[in-house]
């Protein structure tokens, strides 16, 4: 159950590499709003400029409103945004999933649900609705698992579609299945800049993940904002395993959130509060290319209030302000407006759009970062097994000796671990690392190296990159990368990489992209396992790098 009070000002404090101390004012409820400001400095605003700024709806899971005979909550959500669609300039709503409860045992839930969505009809309001595990027929009655396989059931999306069938979806660019919305893409203009809402399924299959890199690589002149129902917790995690799906969030973002430097933005829901987590999140992660994504998960999913999230686009400063607004309450001490958490109003700035009239060339994923197959590569066929290459690339190497030609090229044992130069196999020269565990139980295990980048530079993008190759089905690889003081004593993440599980015998690529924050500090890139034990097998590495 989500309780929150009336508005009144956020503490202006920053945290997390959150930013705090703005948000956005909108004077009405039910009534449409004259004017839109947006506060800065106390005591001073300025008027928003219509040509340049917009307002993107998000709609968090509303399983819970369509329990209630005529779902008022929702149908006073719909209003809301119909009486204020211009007064706000929205220009498109995201919905991001379990829009119902368990409405294939009780279909009167999607009849809820689609009578409050005709009035979005009626106002031409364009959105999307990204499917979550209760909108399908993975869930039974009561919100347990439906007998049978749960993988199928969760595919089994029949209801759905024929109740919010594509037709309803306005400006409908493509879909992964014919006439199905389960994975679509839309296209919309605002702000003088092209857009592109990317709806995946959740969790989804492999095909559909190639869909959509062909979708995404296909509209560089485009501002992708990937709707999927899971991707982040209330802590900012990535679940690292599908569940009843197939790929978690975590290889998402690795082999399509990450890839393309024209995705700005993910959004989603389904993690509730119900386990003592925050129902809301928000972050800014740095792709490959070094763009910047905003990650934003809202998923109040209550009894006595509706929420709605408003994300205000500013593409001439390059910045994204948030708000949550409650239009209906059931409960008179939780009253109606705007509200405030430590997530729901903040602003991301330094987005960097892209510009329609820039039309750059189409953006290829780098090399592969999951286990399926990946694009852009060679597979070279050898002893039962596949050597995964890529094509070379004009890079300075910081790395004395990133091929492991002589000795270990600076790298040392990561925590635990016991480093052996191999022969056999190698993924280029002579010689390989192979890292093994020498403990039982479970421990880090794996590469650092702490000389190759002494004296950072601020603002800086820094890549690392190595090759793996593990001797058995089922271990992981993470690589991070580090700001870290020159005397060690303290550090600070730039960026992340999670691959799991690594196919074996195969060589896989993994990456990681950071900005240094300060200069003079220590990048210091690690590459390391937390599944890998003495009898589970072990990795090798080769050709790492920090450039």
């Amino acid at each position: 159950m989500s309780q929150h009070s009336v508005d009144r000002p956020p503490a202006r404090r920053r945290r997390s590499g959150r930013h705090w101390g703005l948000r956005i004012l909108v004077i009405g409820s039910l009534a449409a709003v004259p004017a839109l400001v947006v506060a800065g400095q106390l005591g001073s605003a300025e008027v928003v400029d219509p040509e340049t700024s917009f307002t993107l709806a998000v709609i968090p899971d509303t399983q819970q409103e369509v329990m209630a005979p005529d779902a008022p909550l929702m149908v006073a959500r719909a209003q809301w945004l119909a009486a204020n669609k211009d007064a706000l300039s929205i220009k498109f709503v995201v919905a991001t999933g379990d829009v119902v409860n368990w409405g294939v045992a009780d279909p009167i839930q999607f009849t809820r649900a689609d009578n409050a969505t005709k009035i979005l009809d009626a106002a031409g309001l364009p959105y999307s609705y990204a499917i979550g595990n209760h909108d399908g027929a993975a869930v039974a009655a009561g919100g347990s698992a439906a007998p049978g396989d749960v993988r199928a059931n969760l595919r089994n999306t029949t209801l759905f579609n024929s109740v919010f069938g594509l037709s309803r979806f306005k400006n409908v660019g493509g879909t992964y299945e014919p006439n199905k919305v389960d994975n679509m893409f839309q296209m919309f203009r605002a702000g003088g800049k092209n857009w592109l809402v990317l709806t995946l399924e959740m969790w989804p299959r492999t095909g559909a993940i190639n869909w959509a890199k062909q979708v995404v690589a296909a509209h560089p002149a485009h501002n992708v904002i990937l709707n999927t129902h899971a991707n982040v917790d209330g802590s900012g995690s990535r679940s690292v395993q599908g569940m009843y799906g197939v790929n978690d969030a975590q290889v998402l973002w690795q082999q399509l959130g990450s890839q393309y430097a024209n995705i700005r933005m993910i959004l989603s829901g389904h993690y509730k509060s119900n386990s003592g987590s925050n129902p809301y999140y928000w972050d800014q992660v740095t792709g490959v290319h070094g763009n910047k994504v905003l990650q934003v998960m809202t998923a109040y999913s209550s009894l006595q209030q509706n929420h709605t999230r408003l994300l205000r686009i500013d593409t001439a400063a390059g910045s994204v302000s948030s708000s949550v607004h409650v239009s209906k309450s059931m409960t008179p001490g939780l009253p109606t407006g705007y509200i405030t958490d430590n997530a729901s109003n903040f602003v991301a700035t330094g987005m960097n759009w892209v510009s329609p009239d820039s039309s750059p060339a189409p953006t290829a994923p780098t090399a592969p970062t999951g286990p399926t197959a990946p694009t852009g590569v060679t597979a070279t066929a050898g002893n039962g097994t596949a050597t995964v290459t890529a094509a070379a690339t004009d890079v300075r190497e910081l790395l004395p000796d990133p091929s492991f030609e002589r000795g270990v090229g600076g790298w040392a044992a990561f925590n635990v671990g016991t480093l052996t130069g191999v022969t056999s196999p190698v993924r280029s020269g002579t010689w390989a690392v192979k890292v093994q565990s020498p403990l039982s139980r479970y421990e880090l295990v794996g590469l650092t190296q702490n000389t190759a980048a002494p004296n950072s530079v601020a603002g800086k993008i820094y890549t690392a990159q190595c090759w793996v190759r593990p001797s058995a089905a089922n271990l992981e690889v993470r690589i991070g990368l580090y700001e870290y003081a020159a005397d060690f004593f303290s550090h600070k993440k730039l960026g992340e990489t999670i691959v799991q599980p690594l196919p074996a015998d195969t060589w896989t690529l993994v990456r990681t992209v950071g900005t240094a924050t300060t200069a003079g500090k220590r990048i210091i890139p690690q590459i390391y396992a937390s599944r890998q034990t003495s009898t589970s097998g072990y990795l090798v590495y080769d050709d790492c790098s920090l450039s």
